[in-house]
């Protein structure tokens, strides 16, 4: 995800939100949210176990193990519902109104 992007999302997310980043891929987005002190605290899920491995390394990396907590995940499934701002982007519009049709499910 280009640095464009990812500031270009952070705009819109309000200040102390506590987000999920659906599908974060490289939990890039998660990252900078916290290095940037728009939000304390973030879920960050993604379906895929390599890009999760990649996030934990990221996250390791910024040292921010205590801020961002991962989960693998089908959409929003298994996340523990205390977040109060919900990211879903980078991914086709079809697997978003899976993914959101699925929460109505629950």
């Amino acid at each position: 995800m280009s640095l464009i992007r990812i500031k270009e999302i952070a705009s819109l997310v309000n200040d102390n939100s506590f987000i999920l980043d659906v599908g974060t891929d490289h939990a890039y987005l998660p990252i900078y949210l916290i290095k940037n002190k728009i939000v304390m605290q973030a879920y960050a899920s993604d379906i895929s176990e390599l890009a999760l491995k990649i996030a934990q390394k990221n996250v390791l990396k910024n040292h921010l193990e205590n801020e961002i907590k991962l989960f693998l995940s089908d959409g929003l499934k298994n996340i523990p519902q205390d977040y109060d701002t919900l990211i879903i982007s980078g991914m086709g519009t079809n697997t978003i109104k899976k993914i959101l049709n699925d929460q109505q499910n629950i």
